[in-house]
């Protein structure tokens, strides 16, 4: 289970970095209220990397395949202040990483664990997955304002085949990460596939 929180804490610590990169870019665009929405979003990122990382046993570690993620090994390109690289990596984050996370941190939230460091754990999921909800929902509310102001509806329909990439491989970590085989890791597939399955309806529709 450790290594399954340090990957998910990981995924954290990436995305406060990418949050950061499309404040940065809607600032540079004039674009203010994105660009303070990604600051606060950030912030957010960064406190849940903290609250994971202080509850996570020595010597967890975690897959390459999972780290190569994260990183954007699975990007069409390399992580810039592109336009192409700015939607493209809004859409894996707010569609893949943090449909993950949200999927992952409701059933922490939720299950009945016996085990009183879990308990313990359930209270960080449980302001990491109300936190998460609502970055999705800004997410998909920025990813409609580009298609409307700033991409083609052919332009955003490209990064569709690299999003499905990303939730592809992702979709390995519990695989990777626990293993336990119980109802908590075989339900975390069946809510990984829902959400994630959700938000790509949502951001190409």
């Amino acid at each position: 289970m450790d290594d399954f929180l340090l990957s998910i804490t990981l995924g954290e610590y990436i995305a406060a970095a990418n949050a950061r990169d499309f404040s940065m870019f809607f600032a540079i665009n004039g674009m203010t209220a994105l660009a303070d929405s990604y600051k606060i979003i950030a912030d957010d990122e960064l406190r849940h990397f903290w609250l994971l990382k202080s509850v996570i046993k020595g010597g967890a570690s975690i897959p390459n395949q999972i780290r190569s993620i994260y990183k954007g090994s699975f990007l069409a390109e390399a992580p810039s202040l592109s336009l192409h690289s700015i939607f493209e990596r809004m859409a894996v984050m707010h569609t893949v990483f943090e449909g993950a996370a949200f999927a992952y941190m409701s059933l922490l939230a939720k299950f009945e664990f016996e085990n009183e460091r879990m308990q313990s754990i359930q209270g960080i999921a449980k302001i990491i997955m109300i936190d998460e909800a609502r970055h999705m929902a800004e997410g998909f509310h920025a990813l409609d304002h580009m298609k409307k102001t700033m991409v083609t509806e052919s332009f955003a329909q490209g990064t569709k085949a690299y999003v499905e990439r990303n939730a592809i491989a992702l979709r390995e970590l519990p695989a990777q990460t626990i293993t336990e085989n119980n109802d908590f890791t075989s339900n975390l597939y069946q809510l990984y596939d829902d959400n994630v399955s959700k938000n790509m309806r949502r951001v190409y529709r």
